[in-house]
């Protein structure tokens, strides 16, 4: 005789997932009231670390952090539009001066253009610019700014090859439900359909 499964198993998945999704609202919105600027359409998976000033973060439309994400806000944070920060990604906006003894701290502004996917374990120094549609390798470290459209990876991180981008998009914009989306909000609905 065969045992039927159990029903309270798609119960138990939907009611974790409800409380995944109100635990990160209410983690947004406590960044927010800190002084974030956060877009709407910003999504976290899991628990993310915010260490220092939530002012100096800045997060675009689309744009997610996942689980183990460390965020250390001695100075800015810019993430961009389409940005997908891949599990326990570190940004760190601070370090010491190695060629002064006693150590002493200095910091910088960390900027993450639109559409860069940073994949797992990746760690992103003080001053780093990473360029649009640029991707960045698994458990890489970026001590120097990254260019549009390229592939970095290693210790420390060094190009690997250039991207292609993606032809006819407008500025800004993807050419998906994200970017499309983002697009009827910064130009207003044109039709029925696209409310």
């Amino acid at each position: 005789m065969t045992q039927e499964p159990s029903r309270s198993f798609p119960m138990i998945s939907w009611a974790h997932e409800r409380v995944r999704r109100s635990t990160s609202r209410a983690r947004l919105a406590l960044w927010r009231a800190e002084g974030a600027r956060l877009h709407p359409d910003v999504h976290l998976f899991g628990r993310i670390t915010l260490i220092g000033d939530p002012r100096g973060l800045r997060i675009g439309a689309g744009s997610s952090l996942n689980e183990g994400v460390h965020l250390e806000l001695r100075d800015s944070v810019w993430i961009g539009a389409d940005v997908h920060l891949s599990a326990h990604v570190k940004l760190h906006t601070g370090e010491l001066v190695p060629e002064v003894v006693p150590r002493v701290h200095r910091s910088a502004p960390i900027v993450i253009e639109d559409h860069v996917w940073v994949a797992a374990g990746a760690i992103v120094g003080a001053g780093v610019r990473i360029g649009r549609g640029a991707v960045v390798g698994a458990g890489a470290v970026v001590l120097e700014d990254v260019a549009p459209w390229t592939f970095v990876a290693g210790v420390p991180a060094r190009l690997i090859r250039p991207l292609e981008a993606p032809d006819g998009l407008p500025s800004g914009a993807r050419d998906d439900e994200v970017g499309r989306r983002r697009l009827r909000r910064r130009n207003g609905p044109r039709t029925v359909a696209d409310r």
